[in-house]
């Protein structure tokens, strides 16, 4: 593989993912259920500032990744001390929060290549050719 395919390669994982992921995060973000936010969205999961941050246009944004990431990672929602979380949610949006921290996570293992491109290529070189 060449360096100028490779460079292409990754531009177009970080490229497509900026394109599907900020649409996604919204469409989330929107629909996120209302007994979600009714049983889970509350004082004593979240502090009252965060109450207020989060009921508003960027806040909202950060409310529903803590949805997404935690029902990837239970523990992180354990901590707040919300139990039954993954039962709460709707099929749907599990489906749409596992898709987002997938396209996340492949947008991070792009940027993440990018300072060690030169060593990336030659690592892929040695294993493949």
């Amino acid at each position: 593989m060449t360096e100028e395919t490779l460079a292409l390669l990754v531009f177009a994982v970080i490229f497509l993912g900026f394109m599907t992921i900020l649409p996604l995060w919204f469409v989330l973000t929107v629909f996120t259920p209302e007994k979600l936010l009714s049983t889970c969205f509350q004082e004593p999961f979240f502090t009252k500032g965060e109450l207020i941050m989060m009921q508003r246009s960027p806040g909202r944004y950060l409310r529903t990744s803590i949805f997404a990431w935690g029902l990837v990672f239970p523990g992180l929602i354990a901590k707040r001390g919300i139990e039954g979380f993954r039962q709460q949610v709707p099929l749907l949006f599990q489906t749409g929060c596992y898709l987002f921290i997938a396209i996340f996570t492949l947008m991070a293992a792009g940027l993440l290549t990018l300072p060690f491109f030169d060593a990336v290529h030659k690592a892929i070189n040695a294993l493949f050719y």
